[in-house]
């Protein structure tokens, strides 16, 4: 190669003298002829050039301290196309490695992870004391927690109905509570039970509790299997909460025979537990004339007999004594 480089370099310089030394030719054939030659030294300078990078690239080669080619002068090699199923293997192993990132961040990251609990809709029960039952799920992601888990930790199921759970990202917990509602009280040997409809006790008290249900009285124990007790819960539950909140005590001796002690003392015959929306409007209508017809006679210094007495056990026909 050093060899074929001097002889080239040889050649093309003798042609280029030549050509710079000859004049040029006037006729029409010797200028062809000096274009020809000119031509053939800038071929020749080529090949030099060219024999001169090939000779480089041997040296290259071939020197130890290099391990061959440069990076940049290797020849690259074409990548084969991919196949389908190198396509669609390719594709798998990408969704695989995001779903694994997704369920980390998701399920165990602490990104997600419960720092505040608000526990809202209990009445029955203290919130302060729920939101303490509720302790173990500080630091537990948000996705990991459901109402099964958080109904498990309040436990109480005799008050609570329901459970209902909204996470709030990034950290925050919203528990609702659905408690049963309570109707009355009752009594069971030295125990008072706050109680719901179907009997359910929610509370238990040494003493007549200070609520706004009504102490009911009924023959029988146990209220869940009293006819009596179905009867008054019945009507009980018909009332609106501006009436039941004016119930003292509720009782009955049979199942058509309700009668309710209101807190002022007024007595009302309510009867069976039919028609009990429609008897409870009418109560709180005869109440609320009663009550504007007194102020009018106050005003009047006029003196009326005070009602003590409703039956509103025909509610299409009360009387009041």
């Amino acid at each position: 190669a050093p060899k074929a480089e001097e002889s080239a370099d040889k050649s093309a310089d003798k042609a280029v003298e030549k050509a710079a030394e000859e004049p040029r030719p006037a006729s029409r054939f010797g200028r062809w002829r000096a274009e020809r030659e000119q031509q053939r030294a800038a071929e020749i300078e080529k090949e030099r050039e060219r024999a001169s990078r090939q000779a480089q690239r041997e040296r290259l080669r071939q020197d130890p301290g290099l391990d061959g080619l440069r990076a940049e002068e290797r020849p690259r090699k074409e990548r084969a196309p991919l196949t389908r199923a190198r396509k669609l293997l390719y594709t798998a192993s990408a969704l695989a490695i995001i779903a694994v990132l997704y369920v980390v961040l998701v399920f165990f990251s602490p990104l997600l992870a419960t720092q505040k609990i608000t526990v809202r809709g209990a009445s029955l029960l203290e919130t302060t004391q729920v939101e303490q039952k509720l302790e173990p799920l500080r630091g537990v992601p948000l996705t990991r927690i459901d109402e099964k888990k958080v109904r498990e930790l309040i436990g109480q199921d005799n008050v609570i109905r329901s459970v209902q759970v909204e996470s709030r990202p990034p950290h925050e917990l919203v528990v609702t509570l659905k408690e049963r509602t309570a109707v009355a009280v009752v009594k069971q040997g030295d125990t008072y039970h706050t109680v719901d409809s179907d009997g359910v006790s929610l509370l238990e008290s040494a003493t007549q509790p200070d609520t706004s249900v009504p102490l009911v009285r009924f023959s029988g124990d146990d209220p869940q299997t009293s006819a009596e007790f179905r009867t008054i819960s019945t009507a009980l539950s018909a009332m609106p909460s501006e009436l039941l909140a004016q119930v003292k005590e509720a009782s009955a001796t049979s199942t058509s025979s309700i009668t309710l002690t209101l807190r002022d003392n007024t007595t009302v015959q309510w009867g069976t537990a039919e028609e009990s929306e429609l008897k409870a409007k009418v109560l709180l209508s005869l109440r609320q004339a009663i009550a504007k017809r007194a102020q009018e006679e106050n005003s009047s210094e006029a003196q009326t007999q005070k009602v003590t007495v409703y039956d509103v056990s025909a509610p299409r026909v009360p009387v009041t004594r």
